[in-house]
């Protein structure tokens, strides 16, 4: 898991841009309270300008919506760490298993 998967778990105050509605969805079922969507806007402004930057809203919604009816959730209120599938044998980094993502330290409890 990256670390700033690790940091969601754990710290829940780590600033992780997600960079697609799936990584979003995961921050927030790993427990994360706040995922920043900037770059999602930097998409949409180089694809179509003002018009492009106005959609992005919608088309996260969308994403989310198909993402949590693909878990058979209703909200992202529904979701748990239960809900992502880590691999066997897929490693955690050093820094995360130290409770934070580099930015931040926080002890662990």
């Amino acid at each position: 898991m990256s670390s700033s998967w690790t940091c969601a778990r754990r710290c829940r105050a780590c600033p992780y841009d997600s960079a697609t509605p799936e990584d979003l969805v995961k921050a927030l079922a790993l427990g994360a309270k706040a995922v920043m969507i900037g770059r999602a806007y930097l998409w949409g402004m180089a694809a179509s300008g003002e018009r492009g930057v106005t959609n992005v809203p919608e088309i996260l919604r969308q994403d989310i919506s198909e993402t949590l009816l693909g878990l058979s959730k209703a909200s992202v209120h529904d979701l748990s760490p239960e809900d992502i599938i880590v691999p066997d044998g897929f490693a955690v980094d050093q820094d995360a298993e130290r409770g934070g993502c580099g930015n931040h330290r926080q002890t662990a409890t």
